[in-house]
């Protein structure tokens, strides 16, 4: 999500109807509004299956979506990518979340957070500057 304006910017990845800002709200809306489904998912089913579920998912969507760059399906790259963007938000967003909350005191906890928040930002301070390097 981060550099997605960037990468549906590209001819190769975007789609040919929508703009990358366009393309960069959906995700956001769809990130939004999965986190809602989790949220009920995770009161419904156990922690371990939807975890199963969720990641063969993912994986499958993943290898689809390279399938489909290199055959250069622009749409359906646009729509496994939504597609990718909500099985995470029903499996593993809230899931690490819960999980860390049960097993961890409050003191980790907040460190744990603190260090998402700093891989987060290296993430998005290093990885324009080792494209530009790297071209």
């Amino acid at each position: 999500m981060f550099y997605s304006n960037t990468i549906f910017a590209n001819p190769d990845a975007g789609s040919d109807a929508m703009s990358p800002v366009t393309l960069t709200f959906l995700i956001g809306l769809v990130n939004f509004f999965t986190t809602f489904g989790g949220m009920y998912l995770l009161s419904k089913a156990g922690r371990k299956t939807i975890m199963i579920g969720t990641c063969s998912v993912l994986g499958i969507l993943n290898m689809l979506i390279g399938w489909t760059y290199i055959q250069n399906y622009h749409s359906f790259v646009v729509v496994a990518c939504l597609a990718m963007i909500a099985f995470f938000e029903f499996g593993s967003g809230p899931v690490t979340w819960l999980y860390m909350a049960e097993i961890m005191q409050d003191k980790g906890s907040s460190l744990a957070t603190v260090m998402n928040w700093l891989v987060n930002l290296a993430i998005s301070y290093f990885i324009p500057k080792i494209v530009l390097a790297y071209g």
